[in-house]
């Protein structure tokens, strides 16, 4: 009898131990609308000599219950309407910017894990990308 619970308790340990996880790596793939209009001149500073790197995560306990970040950048389209993905990827922008003084980043990687248990999802987005600073922005003379 013993034994017999002794097996159930496992195969159910075992049970609710498993899971799953996929990885997706993308990068942004925004569409740019863009007006050139020689009005306005601006001058950026890229350094390229090495990559910031940002991450964000968040985590659903029986698809309910959730932790993960508060504060966010603008960075990534679809905000306001945003899916948990695209939420999470402004997180790791607003974490890659935060400290750097740098204004954007350029060439922005993202890599989106998502990591599946039976009653636990975590999801985490690294982004990568070159700092990328505005020094001046100044209206040129029409004629």
């Amino acid at each position: 009898m013993t034994k017999h619970i002794a097996i159930t308790a496992a195969c159910l340990g075992l049970l609710l131990s498993t899971g799953c996880t996929s990885v997706n790596r993308s990068a942004q793939v925004n569409p740019i609308a863009m007006s050139v209009d020689a009005t306005l001149e601006a001058k950026i500073d890229v350094d390229t000599s090495q990559r910031v790197k940002g991450i964000a995560s968040q985590t659903w306990v029986f698809c309910i219950f959730t932790s993960g970040p508060s504060k966010f950048a603008e960075g990534y389209s679809g905000f306001v309407f945003a899916d948990k993905v695209t939420r999470l990827k402004n997180a790791a922008l607003y974490n890659a910017l935060e400290g750097t003084g740098c204004d954007r980043l350029v060439d922005p990687q993202y890599t989106v894990t998502k990591t599946s248990g039976f009653f636990v999802t975590t999801i985490s987005v690294e982004v990568t990308g070159y700092k990328a600073s505005v020094r001046g922005v100044r209206q040129l003379d029409r004629r």
